[in-house]
């Protein structure tokens, strides 16, 4: 399955090289779920639910528009503007997923892939996956209950100010967490 802008399709695939191929030419699912059940994954409710991050410790950060401050702890957490939409654990219904960042005041800029479900009429967060410090998140589809994730990383030997490396990474959720399971580097073109 994968969605187009205007809705949901069905087809079969036979391979992993034809899913990919898919979400190549869709661009994955960037569409809002259809059903009234998934409403409350809506871009406007997600940006005002808490989210867990590593850096406020066993707290739970409450984002009010896409953004969580807090002076004491040091930190400063945004939601990007990049998303998806995409079964990830194989009930039938749509989860979202969206990048989180996580400012703690240093020179660090920590991203994670964050994803969210509706559970009781509710969307919560249900798994992350730390994806680096000062990456770029080019694009996130969803597809086959695989989050990919094209960023530009940091290569071997490069400093952290300055990532330059193509990188598409492939997450799946794994017992209450996004598990990366895979990892290409791009070529650039010259």
């Amino acid at each position: 399955m994968y969605r187009t802008m205007g809705g949901c399709r069905k087809m079969r695939v036979r391979n992993l090289a034809g899913a990919v191929a898919i979400l190549a030419v869709t661009g994955g699912c960037t569409a809002p779920p259809d059903s009234s059940a998934s409403r409350c994954l809506l871009r406007g409710v997600v940006r005002n639910i808490g989210y867990r991050t590593e850096h406020a410790g066993e707290r739970t950060v409450k984002l009010v528009d896409g953004r969580y401050d807090n002076h004491d702890l040091r930190l400063d957490a945004t939601l990007m503007d990049s998303v998806a939409y995409g079964d990830l654990d194989g009930d039938g219904t749509d989860e979202v997923v969206v990048v989180l960042v996580a400012d703690t005041g240093g020179s660090g800029v920590f991203h994670y892939l964050t994803a969210i479900s509706c559970r009781n009429g509710f969307a919560t967060h249900i798994a992350s996956a730390f994806m680096g410090d000062r990456v770029k998140v080019k694009r996130l589809s969803v597809g086959l209950e695989t989050v990919v994730v094209d960023l530009i990383a940091h290569g071997e030997n490069e400093a952290l100010c300055c990532p330059t490396e193509r990188v598409s990474r492939r997450y799946r959720l794994d017992g209450g967490r996004l598990a990366k399971i895979e990892t290409h580097t791009k070529e650039v073109p010259k």
